[in-house]
């Protein structure tokens, strides 16, 4: 009879260490679970931020990504470097010449530049006389 009891109670304490066991699992599944949705959440979210985004021909054979008018209250450019990587930076715009714009990526690691249009003209010569006394 103490046998029986004793082996009833080495079963009992082999399921309860079972049970614990397959919740821990459990719980580090859920963990992944967890961690997984978040990543999901971010993917769609940069997804979605790309996808407000098209390729435009700024000067022929230049291009850039220009943000859809429906996704966002000012028009601009993200840096093509960085989208290609998924991420998306806003180009800075500085007027250059007359007729020419740079766009820059100011992100440490892209640094991305592009001149548009064309070059001021160079500054034509000044001929002075040489008056020596």
């Amino acid at each position: 009879m103490k046998d029986k009891l004793i082996d009833i109670q080495q079963g009992i304490l082999d399921v309860q260490s079972k049970l614990a066991d397959a919740t821990e699992e459990r719980l580090n599944l859920l963990g992944e679970l967890a961690e997984l949705k978040q990543k999901m959440r971010d993917l769609e979210a940069s997804q979605a931020a790309l996808d407000s985004y098209e390729l435009h021909a700024v000067a022929p054979g230049q291009f850039l990504y220009k943000s859809k008018p429906e996704s966002h209250e000012v028009d601009h450019y993200a840096c093509p470097q960085c989208f290609g990587s998924g991420k998306v930076n806003v180009l800075q715009s500085k007027k250059t010449g007359r007729e020419q714009i740079s766009y820059s990526c100011f992100t440490p690691s892209c640094r991305f530049q592009m001149a548009v249009g064309p070059n001021d003209p160079p500054m034509p010569l000044r001929r002075t006389r040489n008056w020596a006394v």
